[in-house]
């Protein structure tokens, strides 16, 4: 078959130099994947060059985020994937090219475990599963013991490491990705089962219709089949781990065991079946005695890791809460009341202020931090994008923590900013707010575990992705915790000697929103050796229009008369602490119904300030009294519900406006003078 193939290959017509964009998965080898130069690597970008190369096809081979390139694929934005398994949901929004690649999955134990193959699964009481989250392969596995248990897991070293601590029975993985990921984290107590199950066709899937694509790209793959280039490729990448193609699946499971079958089914037939008949009428009753005991005790066994681990984290977020809220409190109630005394100067006064409102922020940004995590889990947290300059924000961002660092008397870290030389400023149309919050963490967390060196902040752009970066030359993470420190409430180091404070929140808050904006964050460290954290946004660039200051001067205030309804007394007196000097008229009411008893002996009150939680009536009902009286009275609420939801019932209740508890005094003046 060589010459004919290769008489077609020197006849192929190369003259059409269209660009054809594919696109792959940039995290699974040793199938595809991002080098260390950043560039695509793998068996399937190898066999599409080598295709694009013997058909004359100009193509630009791009990887990234799979269920970012899977929905490109899609919506039409690119031409195809090199590379996805064939099924009848996805033959649905995409044509497939003639698989060139069958892979498998196997079971993958301890080396101690003598498990065979999955026809021994029923021999099993109850026998625990590790896969990713996929009902086909647990039907798959139940299929074969009704009994079985399943830990479902995101990612296939999640896997492999929870198999590695011996805890539980199997996991079931991608063969060829199973015996990678062993071999890479050098997992030396893993062994893989020597039995292929649930065979998949691999091939190039291309958008619907293009059927000239779709042939050239099969007789391409032909014609390397045919002159030996596939056969290189494939020994180059799978020959290491042994992965089977079809041809090989068929000799060693089905030609071979098939004669061997058929002679041992001709011989031991009769004395098979009357061993296994004995044998279960003997066991039958003892298995049945078992059964339940034993199911009963591995599941306890299971109950009761998991609630000691459950009551372990528990236990240690709770105390490093409570050390972290105790400790600005601590400064907070102790410098409060040293103000309290006789004979203190000027200067210690002015020194307990600053010390009492720089704890504030701190307990305060804690608890920005519990509610973020709130409405993130709650799916509250709504994205709010808009067009700003990137550039002229991270000059920003840089002066800022140029300053932390001198703060925090850190004179021996070299803070650098990359910004791309061919770019002057980019006007990028996304949540200003929330990118800052991330880059805060980020920088935030490289200052504390950086003792000397640099901290380096900027980002390139890759296709119609940005990627940003923070990297330090401090402490760095070890492998086993990598995975770890995006959890919530956990971090590296939870003893009580850790030497690093903190709540364990901020990289979990930074994943959140950066899943919330459609990109991706990862780390690349090594203890002892610095981190770089690396994370994805989309590049949507929009015309960037500079907000000129408003030139009217504020409005006054003096001689208003202004309503306050507040059950709290000492959140009365701030508010009255901050008019003091404008000449207002106040009135207090405790509760709603005070409030409208007030304002129907007061019909030349100018603005009403609400609170909403209070006793006998709230501010809801006390707002609809108040709107019966006079419709057109300006109300603001006070309130210290912040989440999204609770704002929006206050817009739509009838409120003009709203002030969010704690009160700053610039944000209370700029809402009452909108109505004064």
């Amino acid at each position: 078959m060589i010459l004919p193939a290769a008489i077609k290959a020197d006849k192929i017509d190369k003259s059409d130099t269209t660009l054809l964009v594919f696109r792959g998965d940039y995290n699974y080898p040793p199938l595809e994947y991002l080098d260390e130069n950043g560039q695509p690597a793998g068996f399937t970008v190898e066999l599409m060059k080598a295709v694009s190369e013997v058909m004359g096809i100009n193509m630009d081979i791009r990887l990234g985020p799979w269920y970012i390139v899977k929905e490109e694929l899609q919506k039409g934005k690119i031409d195809g994937l090199i590379a996805m398994y064939q099924s009848k949901n996805r033959e649905e929004n995409f044509d497939f090219g003639t698989p060139y690649l069958y892979m498998y999955h196997s079971f993958f134990a301890n080396k101690d475990n003598t498990f065979k193959n999955i026809e021994n699964l029923d021999k099993l009481e109850q026998p625990v599963v590790i896969l990713q989250n996929s009902s086909y392969l647990q039907q798959f596995v139940l299929s074969y013991n009704k009994n079985a248990k399943f830990i479902i897991v995101d990612t296939q070293v999640e896997a492999l490491r929870l198999l590695a601590g011996n805890k539980y029975d199997f996991a079931l993985l991608p063969s060829l990705q199973g015996s990678y990921l062993i071999d890479k984290y050098k997992l030396s107590n893993i062994k893989r089962i020597d039995q292929d199950l649930l065979p998949r066709g691999y091939g190039f899937a291309l958008k619907k219709g293009d059927t000239l694509t779709m042939n050239r790209l099969n007789q391409g793959v032909e014609i390397i089949k045919a002159n030996g280039k596939f056969d290189e490729i494939y020994n180059k990448w799978f020959g290491k781990y042994n992965e089977n193609d079809f041809r090989q699946f068929f000799n060693k499971y089905l030609l071979l065991p098939l004669i061997i079958v058929v002679l041992a089914f001709i011989l031991t037939i009769v004395a098979v079946f009357i061993l296994r008949r004995r044998v279960f009428e003997q066991t039958r009753q003892l298995n049945l005695e078992l059964s339940y005991r034993k199911k009963t005790e591995e599941q306890l066994k299971i109950q009761k890791e998991r609630a000691e681990e459950s009551d372990r984290l528990k236990s240690a977020f709770l105390a490093n809460m409570s050390h972290e809220i105790r400790t600005p409190m601590n400064a907070i109630l102790g410098f409060a009341n040293l103000l309290g005394e006789e004979g203190i100067s000027p200067e210690e006064q002015k020194e307990y202020t600053e010390l009492i409102n720089l704890n504030s922020k701190v307990l305060l940004e804690l608890i920005n931090d519990i509610i973020d995590v709130a409405k993130i889990e709650a799916r509250q947290l709504k994205i709010l994008k808009e067009p700003f300059q990137l550039n002229q924000f991270l000059n920003e961002l840089y002066k800022v923590f140029s300053e932390t660092l001198k703060r925090q008397e850190k004179n021996n870290i070299q803070l650098r900013l990359k910004i791309p030389e061919s770019i002057n400023e980019i006007t990028l149309n996304t949540d200003s707010f929330r990118l800052r919050q991330i880059l805060n963490n980020l920088l935030g967390n490289a200052i504390k575990f950086t003792h000397q060196g640099f901290i380096e902040f900027g980002y390139n752009i890759s296709d119609d992705m940005l990627q940003f970066y923070v990297k330090d030359s401090g402490i760095g993470i070890s492998e086993d915790k990598k995975e770890l420190i995006f959890s919530r409430f956990r971090q590296v180091d939870e003893s009580h000697t850790r030497n690093y404070g903190g709540t364990g929140l901020g990289l979990s808050i930074s994943a959140g929103l950066i899943k919330l904006l459609d990109g991706d964050i990862w780390v690349d460290s090594a203890s002892g050796k610095g981190s770089v954290f690396y994370f994805t946004i989309p590049f949507e660039q929009a015309e960037f229009i500079e907000k000129k200051p408003n030139p009217s001067t504020p409005k006054k205030i003096n001689g208003l008369k202004i309503l306050i309804a507040e059950d709290i007394i000492h959140n009365f007196q701030l508010i009255e602490s901050f008019l003091k000097k404008e000449n207002t008229h106040l009135l207090h009411a405790l509760n709603g119904m005070e409030a409208i008893g007030i304002f129907q002996k007061n019909p030349d009150i100018d603005l009403v300030l609400m609170d909403i939680r209070m006793p006998v009536m709230n501010g809801f009902e006390a707002l609809e009294g108040i709107r019966k009286i006079n419709p057109d009275i300006p109300v603001i609420a006070l309130t210290a519900y912040a989440m999204t939801d609770d704002l929006n019932k206050l817009k739509q209740a009838g409120f003009n406006d709203h002030i969010v508890k704690p009160v700053s005094r610039e944000a209370f003046f700029e809402a009452i003078q909108a109505y004064a």
